[in-house]
Protein backbone atom coordinates (compact mmCIF):
# COMPACT_ATOMS: atom_id res chain seq x y z
CA UNK A 1 0.00 0.00 0.00
CA UNK A 2 1.13 3.37 -0.76
CA UNK A 3 2.48 5.94 1.73
CA UNK A 4 0.45 8.91 1.61
CA UNK A 5 3.90 11.20 0.75
CA UNK A 6 3.74 8.77 -2.10
CA UNK A 7 -0.05 9.34 -2.92
CA UNK A 8 -0.05 12.63 -2.67
CA UNK A 9 2.93 12.61 -4.89
CA UNK A 10 1.48 10.97 -7.66
CA UNK A 11 -1.74 12.70 -7.43
CA UNK A 12 0.31 15.59 -8.35
CA UNK A 13 2.15 14.38 -10.98
CA UNK A 14 -1.27 13.21 -12.97
CA UNK A 15 -3.05 16.18 -11.95
CA UNK A 16 -0.48 18.49 -13.51
CA UNK A 17 -0.11 16.57 -16.53
CA UNK A 18 -3.23 16.66 -17.51
CA UNK A 19 -4.06 20.12 -16.67
CA UNK A 20 -0.71 21.09 -18.40
CA UNK A 21 -1.69 18.84 -21.90
CA UNK A 22 -5.34 20.40 -21.53
CA UNK A 23 -6.97 16.78 -20.87
CA UNK A 24 -9.39 18.57 -18.54
CA UNK A 25 -12.60 15.16 -18.44
CA UNK A 26 -13.03 11.67 -19.74
CA UNK A 27 -13.69 12.65 -23.17
CA UNK A 28 -10.39 13.51 -23.37
CA UNK A 29 -8.59 10.38 -23.86
CA UNK A 30 -11.60 9.41 -26.24
CA UNK A 31 -11.11 12.23 -28.37
CA UNK A 32 -7.19 11.79 -28.68
CA UNK A 33 -7.75 7.56 -29.36
CA UNK A 34 -10.33 8.94 -32.20
CA UNK A 35 -8.57 11.34 -33.86
CA UNK A 36 -5.26 9.42 -34.44
CA UNK A 37 -3.93 11.68 -31.62
CA UNK A 38 -3.07 8.49 -29.20
CA UNK A 39 0.77 9.36 -29.41
CA UNK A 40 0.91 12.45 -27.31
CA UNK A 41 -0.84 10.67 -24.27
CA UNK A 42 1.07 9.92 -21.43
CA UNK A 43 0.47 7.08 -18.41
CA UNK A 44 -0.61 9.77 -16.27
CA UNK A 45 -3.27 11.08 -18.35
CA UNK A 46 -4.19 7.31 -18.44
CA UNK A 47 -4.22 7.16 -15.33
CA UNK A 48 -6.51 9.59 -14.61
CA UNK A 49 -9.22 8.76 -17.41
CA UNK A 50 -9.49 5.24 -15.17
CA UNK A 51 -9.23 6.76 -11.84
CA UNK A 52 -10.71 10.29 -11.59
CA UNK A 53 -14.03 11.68 -10.45
CA UNK A 54 -15.31 14.99 -11.26
CA UNK A 55 -14.14 16.01 -8.09
CA UNK A 56 -10.76 15.24 -10.28
CA UNK A 57 -11.86 16.70 -13.06
CA UNK A 58 -12.75 19.91 -11.67
CA UNK A 59 -9.33 20.21 -9.88
CA UNK A 60 -7.60 19.53 -13.40
CA UNK A 61 -9.72 22.53 -15.24
CA UNK A 62 -9.20 24.78 -12.73
CA UNK A 63 -5.42 24.34 -12.70
CA UNK A 64 -4.89 24.64 -16.79
CA UNK A 65 -7.13 27.86 -16.62
CA UNK A 66 -4.21 29.26 -14.57
CA UNK A 67 -6.26 30.09 -11.82
CA UNK A 68 -4.53 32.43 -9.10
CA UNK A 69 -2.10 31.20 -6.62
CA UNK A 70 -4.57 32.09 -3.80
CA UNK A 71 -7.79 30.92 -5.18
CA UNK A 72 -5.62 27.71 -5.66
CA UNK A 73 -4.37 27.73 -2.28
CA UNK A 74 -8.35 28.57 -0.77
CA UNK A 75 -9.57 25.47 -2.55
CA UNK A 76 -6.59 23.25 -0.87
CA UNK A 77 -7.56 24.66 2.75
CA UNK A 78 -11.18 23.62 2.20
CA UNK A 79 -10.52 20.09 0.54
CA UNK A 80 -7.76 19.42 3.78
CA UNK A 81 -9.95 21.28 6.61
CA UNK A 82 -13.46 20.81 5.87
CA UNK A 83 -13.89 18.23 3.24
CA UNK A 84 -10.60 15.54 4.92
CA UNK A 85 -9.50 15.19 1.64
CA UNK A 86 -5.50 15.36 2.27
CA UNK A 87 -4.28 13.82 -1.00
CA UNK A 88 -6.43 16.34 -3.41
CA UNK A 89 -5.51 18.95 -0.99
CA UNK A 90 -1.78 18.55 -1.07
CA UNK A 91 -1.59 17.42 -4.47
CA UNK A 92 -3.06 20.48 -5.99
CA UNK A 93 -0.93 22.50 -3.76
CA UNK A 94 2.61 20.61 -5.70
CA UNK A 95 0.78 21.70 -8.95
CA UNK A 96 1.80 24.96 -8.41
CA UNK A 97 4.90 24.07 -6.17
CA UNK A 98 4.47 26.73 -3.98
CA UNK A 99 4.45 25.82 0.12
CA UNK A 100 1.34 26.79 1.90
CA UNK A 101 0.99 29.14 4.39
CA UNK A 102 -1.43 28.73 7.93
CA UNK A 103 -1.45 26.78 10.49
CA UNK A 104 -3.67 24.39 8.90
CA UNK A 105 -0.37 23.51 6.58
CA UNK A 106 1.88 22.33 8.80
CA UNK A 107 1.62 19.07 8.77
CA UNK A 108 1.64 19.68 4.59
CA UNK A 109 5.55 21.24 5.09
CA UNK A 110 6.26 19.15 7.32
CA UNK A 111 6.95 16.21 4.57
CA UNK A 112 6.78 18.87 1.27
CA UNK A 113 10.40 18.20 0.43
CA UNK A 114 9.50 14.15 0.63
CA UNK A 115 6.54 14.93 -1.64
CA UNK A 116 8.79 17.05 -4.08
CA UNK A 117 11.19 14.16 -3.88
CA UNK A 118 8.54 11.38 -4.70
CA UNK A 119 7.17 13.35 -7.59
CA UNK A 120 10.55 13.71 -9.22
CA UNK A 121 10.80 9.89 -9.07
CA UNK A 122 7.36 9.23 -10.71
CA UNK A 123 8.79 11.74 -13.18
CA UNK A 124 11.82 10.18 -13.73
CA UNK A 125 10.76 6.46 -13.96
CA UNK A 126 7.97 7.84 -17.02
CA UNK A 127 4.54 8.67 -15.74
CA UNK A 128 4.83 11.80 -17.49
CA UNK A 129 6.51 10.76 -20.94
CA UNK A 130 4.58 10.70 -24.05
CA UNK A 131 3.79 7.16 -25.73
CA UNK A 132 5.21 8.63 -29.37
CA UNK A 133 8.69 8.90 -26.93
CA UNK A 134 8.65 5.30 -25.88
CA UNK A 135 9.53 4.24 -29.49
CA UNK A 136 12.52 6.38 -29.13
CA UNK A 137 13.63 5.61 -25.45
CA UNK A 138 13.62 2.03 -26.57
CA UNK A 139 15.75 2.45 -29.85
CA UNK A 140 18.14 4.51 -27.49
CA UNK A 141 18.17 1.60 -24.78
CA UNK A 142 18.54 -0.96 -27.51
CA UNK A 143 21.33 0.80 -29.41
CA UNK A 144 23.02 1.17 -25.52
CA UNK A 145 22.73 -2.55 -24.76
CA UNK A 146 23.61 -3.89 -28.56
CA UNK A 147 25.96 -1.14 -30.02
CA UNK A 148 24.01 -0.79 -32.94
CA UNK A 149 23.16 2.46 -34.36
CA UNK A 150 20.21 4.14 -34.97
CA UNK A 151 20.33 2.96 -38.85
CA UNK A 152 21.18 -0.12 -37.59
CA UNK A 153 18.43 -0.76 -35.30
CA UNK A 154 15.39 0.75 -37.47
CA UNK A 155 16.40 -1.37 -39.96
CA UNK A 156 16.29 -4.48 -38.16
CA UNK A 157 13.08 -3.33 -36.24
CA UNK A 158 11.61 -0.29 -37.86
CA UNK A 159 9.67 -2.23 -40.67
CA UNK A 160 8.08 -4.45 -38.28
CA UNK A 161 6.87 -1.58 -35.99
CA UNK A 162 5.59 0.50 -39.39
CA UNK A 163 3.46 -2.57 -40.56
CA UNK A 164 2.18 -3.58 -37.33
CA UNK A 165 1.21 0.33 -36.79
CA UNK A 166 -0.50 0.34 -40.94
CA UNK A 167 -2.37 -2.56 -39.79
CA UNK A 168 -6.03 -1.52 -40.02
CA UNK A 169 -7.08 -4.70 -38.38
CA UNK A 170 -5.32 -3.85 -34.98
CA UNK A 171 -7.60 -4.07 -32.13
CA UNK A 172 -7.59 0.16 -30.99
CA UNK A 173 -7.49 0.37 -27.26
CA UNK A 174 -10.18 2.11 -25.19
CA UNK A 175 -11.73 3.30 -21.57
CA UNK A 176 -14.84 2.76 -20.64
CA UNK A 177 -15.40 4.24 -16.68
CA UNK A 178 -11.70 2.86 -15.13
CA UNK A 179 -11.44 -0.29 -17.12
CA UNK A 180 -9.39 -0.95 -20.17
CA UNK A 181 -10.64 -2.78 -22.92
CA UNK A 182 -10.47 -3.21 -27.02
CA UNK A 183 -12.43 -2.65 -29.97
CA UNK A 184 -12.16 -3.49 -33.53
CA UNK A 185 -11.43 -0.84 -35.50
Amino acid sequence: MATLVESVALYAVVLEDCARNMHVGEESLIEDLECGHSGGLTFAQMTAHSHFTDVDWGLVKTIASDTDYRTIHEIARVLYREDDQIVRAEGLLHTIGKRPLGVWAKPIRAHWRQVRHAIQNFEQMGMTVTTDRLNDIAEQAYMNGSGMSLDETRRRFGSRWDDLMADDDLPVPYVVTGTVGQSAR
